[in-house]
């Protein structure tokens, strides 16, 4: 199967567009438990099946999501396999991960690299090939570019304009960064359905901004 261009993918097949441009939650889930493969927790890797948790994440999203999770409910990676079929039909977008440190954030990165293979090994190819790929950024043909940052510095998000933001365990940031930091990323994201923000943690105590957020 030949890689379509973004605008093109609906010419292909009525079930492919439906996977790629469908806007009900089950068109989104079936976009990611079709195309999509993840890690195991023993390791290996097999086909992306959503956890009860994220089906509800993905029924229930609003566009400005706060979202407590446990350990081994793999809400993060929801998150990523969701806004990445965003990322490859659209053109344009920017979208801002985040993590608590540099080393979760490269996780984040290379999992992302990781469904983009797998979209490539079903016939559909959305990495650049003169495009930036480094730690930093990474751009799609589709001209959408993602921007990588971690809770341990201090100016990402102000300097650009992001469509989706997904900020993980942000419970976990430095306690001294987190409100610059929010306050840098919060007011560049449109409201929905142009833009989106999931932020998302594992608790950590009664204090915080996250848990004034949710709180709140």
């Amino acid at each position: 199967m030949v890689a379509p261009a973004a605008a093109d993918v609906g010419s292909i097949d009525p079930f492919i567009s439906r996977l790629f441009h469908g806007e009900t939650p089950e068109d989104e889930i079936d976009f990611i438990e079709t195309l999509l493969t993840i890690d195991s927790e023993s390791g290996r890797i097999v086909k992306f099946q959503l956890y009860p948790q994220q089906r509800m994440m993905s029924e229930g999203k609003t566009g400005r999501d706060l979202t407590v999770k446990g350990r081994q409910t793999r809400a993060s990676s929801y998150i990523l396999a969701r806004n990445l079929r965003r990322m490859v039909t659209h053109g344009g977008l920017k979208c801002l991960v985040m993590t608590q440190d540099d080393q979760t954030t490269a996780t984040f990165r290379a999992r992302i690299k990781h469904h983009l293979r797998d979209l490539k090994n079903k016939g559909f190819d959305f990495l650049s090939k003169k495009g930036l790929d480094n730690e930093n950024e990474l751009v799609l043909d589709t001209e959408s570019r993602y921007i990588f940052g971690s809770g341990e510095e201090r100016t990402a998000g102000r300097a650009y304009t992001g469509h989706i933001v997904h900020l993980s365990e942000f419970a976990h940031w430095p306690p001294e960064r987190t409100g610059v930091l929010i306050g840098g990323v919060q007011p560049s994201v449109p409201g929905p359905p142009a833009g989106w923000i999931d932020i998302e943690s594992t608790p950590n105590g009664a204090e915080g901004t996250f848990y004034e957020m949710m709180m709140s």
